[in-house]
């Protein structure tokens, strides 16, 4: 989400847009335009008036934050955008969920309800929103991706060459169906030599649950459950992997999808994610949340030839070319000045 909204935020600068960031925590990098109020109750208030006129963008639900900066916004009178992210999706509402019910009764629907439009990451997150009874217009509009960096040179004892890695690149959680791939993968026949690698940033209690798992079921010696992975490591793994795998429970978007494809990944996902069109397009697998169709489409990708690979490589950097950010950028540009009586309205933008 924070992610989103800082690339978001370069990419409008980068069109000469006027626009500033307001976050609770101030992030690691130098950004431009860039205001942190704190967490405090009020500290949205003491900020300059420029910044709460025209259109305020609010990236997620449920907090403090979002609660108070919504407020600001009718204060001004301005355009409220509110992009849930996915926080609406049942799965998510089922973390906290009697905290979450009480809000949405009290407060948080209203406040939704209230906004001038709704940002959709996908047609599965547009539909789910309607279906929960919300009426603002709903701009469909997918997140970006940075774009594929790859170095000029690389570090000592990294090779550029692709590697039989079966790649995970996730936040390590319940929701993203780790267990499902881990029985998965116990089970395949032949697995050809691959590695899994399983990458990502989670709760210490979860994590250990995943590395007494991975001893259970014997699978350790070609299994390797690691850290996270930011910017230049990231696409340094990206792009020495030969496959992708998100077993989710739920996406509203899939970012690491996108950015899989932006490195020449074949992925293999679940139908519970919004990437259905990547089995038609040959792009990869779409499964079920079962283990035996993982499975199977695993031993398929592990059975890929490297000229396989490499033509669906091809096709996955082509495809990848739309979730660039200068034109999702382009987007939501377009989608702010037809919100504001400055243009028409866009086709990704849908009326009740």
């Amino acid at each position: 989400m924070a992610a989103v909204a800082l690339s978001l935020h370069h990419a409008l600068l980068a069109q000469r847009v006027d626009a500033h960031l307001v976050c609770g925590l101030a992030p690691e990098q130098d950004v431009e335009h860039l205001y942190v109020a704190g967490r405090t109750v009020g500290s949205i208030g003491v900020l300059p008036k420029q910044l709460l006129c025209g259109v305020i963008h609010i990236h997620g639900l449920w907090t403090p934050f979002e609660y108070l900066a919504q407020l600001q916004a009718r204060r001004s009178r301005a355009f409220l955008v509110i992009s849930p992210h996915g926080a609406l999706a049942s799965r998510a509402l089922d973390r906290k969920r009697l905290k979450k019910l009480v809000a949405w009764t009290l407060y948080q629907r209203r406040i939704v309800q209230r906004a001038h439009l709704l940002i959709a990451n996908s047609e599965q997150e547009h539909d789910h929103l309607r279906r929960s009874g919300l009426t603002p217009p709903i701009a469909i509009i997918p997140n970006g991706v940075d774009g594929p960096k790859i170095p000029v040179t690389w570090p000592e004892g990294v090779s550029a060459e692709r590697k039989k890695i079966v790649l995970f690149l996730a936040r390590l959680c319940p929701t993203k169906g780790i267990p499902d791939l881990l029985e998965a993968w116990r089970g395949l026949e032949d697995r050809r030599g691959y590695e899994l690698h399983i990458h990502g940033f989670g709760d210490a209690i979860y994590r250990a649950y995943l590395e007494v798992r991975i001893r259970q079921l014997g699978i350790g010696g070609h299994v390797k459950l690691l850290g996270p992975l930011y910017d230049r490591e990231k696409w340094e793994k990206l792009h020495i992997s030969s496959i992708y795998v998100l077993p989710s429970y739920m996406e509203s978007f899939g970012i690491t999808v996108a950015e899989a494809l932006s490195a020449g990944l074949p992925v293999i996902t679940t139908s519970a994610t919004p990437w259905a069109g990547l089995a038609e397009k040959n792009l990869g697998w779409i499964v079920e949340n079962d283990i035996g169709e993982l499975r199977q489409a695993l031993q398929e990708a592990l059975s890929l030839s490297p000229s396989q690979l490499k033509a669906i490589a091809d096709e996955a950097r082509c495809y990848a070319q739309q979730f660039s950010w200068p034109d999702i950028a382009a987007r939501y540009l377009r989608t702010y000045e037809w919100l504001c009586d400055a243009g028409p309205k866009p086709e990704w933008v849908s009326l009740v």
